[in-house]
């Protein structure tokens, strides 16, 4: 996978290979602690994907915590045999148990879904009258709630992604598409329609990705497409953390709610080639 080229550092392979067999060899605790510094790095990384969809009150020290004792485990438990890359083994591993952390921690309330739902109701009706993305001050009159209740709402909704964390996110084109078509009726593999609707799909998120605001676009293909942190992206728009967190949720609120317009035939929707737009 892309983000695992750019992650993975270490230059003299040969030096690493034998520190991996001596391991194996040995089982020694002094050589285990050597590969977690090796790889201490995934740990870091993971933590900075997960971010994005973390709430305010959990820690990202506790994150880092949990991803470290998955990677002590992947050490513990990778097989060479198999043939398959420790980075990539390890990934998953670090990815799985913050996963085991954040459920255990009981993060997901129903009502916050029940406040994703009512955000993403008034963008659609917003959009269908003005003929354009409303504006947050607009959002928040639309919901009848303060400019500071509002971004209190964007920062817990922010969360409800995490679900999307459970699948495998493929790397470039489908990106995006992984998280949307959570957001709609499942169709069989065998389907002889999927392909097709899965083509379309991705037509209809790429026409919209180009009506959005530039700073959204540039969120949701540096983290999506470029595998970017929430802190690398902050950096490159010269923004916080904190700030992109709001525009990725607003981005992928608004993405979900036009497309869903659009596949359920919603009335003033059209696409026309490339081009999805309200009339």
């Amino acid at each position: 996978m892309k983000f695992l080229k750019k992650i993975i550092r270490r230059d003299d392979k040969t030096d690493l290979d034998q520190l991996w067999s001596e391991y194996i060899s040995s089982r020694s605790d002094q050589l285990r602690e050597k590969l977690i510094m090796e790889y201490l790095h995934l740990v870091k990384y993971s933590a900075g994907r997960v971010a994005v969809r973390i709430p305010n009150y959990i820690e990202i020290d506790d994150l880092f915590a949990s991803g470290l004792l998955g990677l002590i485990q992947a050490i513990e438990k990778y097989d060479q045999n198999r043939e398959i890359k420790f980075e990539t083994y390890a990934y998953y591993r670090i990815r799985g148990a913050m996963l085991d952390e954040l459920r255990k921690q009981d993060w997901f309330p129903r009502s916050l879904r029940h406040k994703e739902k009512k955000i993403e109701s008034a963008m659609s009706k917003l959009e269908n009258k003005l003929g354009r993305h409303p504006r947050d001050s607009e959002l928040a009159g639309e919901l009848n709630i303060s400019m500071d209740e509002y971004y209190k709402w964007i920062d817990e909704v922010s969360l409800t992604n995490l679900t999307s964390l459970d699948k495998n996110i493929p790397s470039n084109n489908e990106g995006l598409y992984s998280v949307i078509s959570e957001s709609h009726e499942k169709k069989s593999k065998n389907d002889p329609f999927n392909h097709l609707e899965k083509k379309e799909l991705l037509n209809i998120i790429a026409a919209c990705l180009e009506e959005m605001q530039e700073n959204e676009r540039i969120v949701l293909s540096l983290y999506y497409y470029e595998d970017m942190t929430l802190k690398e992206i902050g950096k490159v728009l010269d923004v916080s953390e904190s700030r992109v967190c709001q525009i990725h949720t607003k981005s992928i609120l608004r993405l979900k709610s036009r497309v869903r317009r659009i596949i359920e035939g919603a009335p003033g929707v059209v696409t026309t080639g490339s081009i999805c737009k309200s009339i």
